[in-house]
């Protein structure tokens, strides 16, 4: 469904947010429609801008593939309502004042890239790969399987581990979030 024939009642439903939840969030739905309508309309450009990312990535000669999304609309219409919950976990006082005109700059995964190596040893030369071509808006992500997390003592201070749950064949990815033009070195 296009954001411009989405309805407040209809979003609500879609994305199982009570009223409760609706009322707790500082955002009104003229300014989430409205952020809704203007990330819409910059997908195909999002997306031409993933596909760039993602090939340069791909010539770190460490990786063995890129995968990249583009946040869908009404998700990131969704996360904007979360966030901006007061007296919840999920509360973020930067996406306070949140509207079309700034919200790419508050939300930092609206283009996400997830680049995979074969070889735990691989990591550091990847992320000092993508350090070199790019400021991390946010912390790097290592997923890693259960009981590998004991191997990345010497991982740079600026990066963050987490235990992936499911079986993978691949035993780390790293996703370089917010990735915008302005972020070249």
């Amino acid at each position: 469904m296009s954001i411009a024939d989405l309805t407040e009642a209809s979003f609500l439903s879609a994305n199982r947010i009570s009223q409760q939840e609706w009322q707790a969030s500082s955002v009104d739905w003229t300014t989430l429609h409205q952020i809704g309508l203007n990330h819409e309309a910059n997908i195909e450009q999002l997306k031409e801008t993933a596909e760039m990312y993602a090939r340069i990535i791909q010539h770190c000669q460490y990786v063995h593939s890129v995968r990249w999304r583009v946040k869908d609309p009404q998700h990131l219409m969704e996360k904007i309502v979360r966030k901006t919950q007061p007296n919840t976990s999920t509360f973020k006082q930067k996406y306070v004042g949140i509207n079309q005109t700034n919200y790419d700059s508050i939300v930092t995964d609206l283009i996400g890239v997830r680049a995979l190596h074969l070889f735990k040893e691989d990591c550091l030369p990847v992320h000092d790969y993508l350090c070199q071509e790019w400021k991390n808006a946010e912390p790097p992500i290592y997923y890693v399987r259960n009981g590998d997390d004991k191997v990345f003592t010497e991982l740079p201070s600026d990066v963050e581990v987490k235990i992936h749950c499911g079986i993978s064949v691949i035993t780390l990815c790293l996703w370089f979030t917010a990735l915008k033009p302005y972020c070249f070195y």
